[in-house]
């Protein structure tokens, strides 16, 4: 399951509203500690939280389908400023 993430208040409201004992510091270790959970853009360009084993899944079709038409146009300007990629 991923959580929709953009506010960061969202995070704590969507996980609270599932778990049975809702804690802030639950959360914030799988986020921040134990990395259980994570933080990346996926469906609709949005930043969510999801469980680290979907990652693959979620970036494989979500992620990357986008982030190729969208950073393709700034390789060119980078080039012609000098940077390097």
């Amino acid at each position: 399951m991923a959580l929709h993430a953009t506010d960061p208040a969202s995070v704590y409201l969507a996980s609270f509203a599932r778990m049975r004992s809702p804690q802030v510091a639950t959360i914030q270790r799988g986020l921040y500690e134990d990395r259980t959970v994570v933080r990346m853009l996926g469906m609709r360009r949005t930043l969510f939280v999801l469980p680290v084993d979907l990652l693959p899944v979620v970036q494989g079709s979500c992620t990357h389908p986008i982030g190729g038409p969208r950073t393709a146009p700034v390789a060119p300007a980078d080039s012609a400023a000098g940077h390097q990629r």
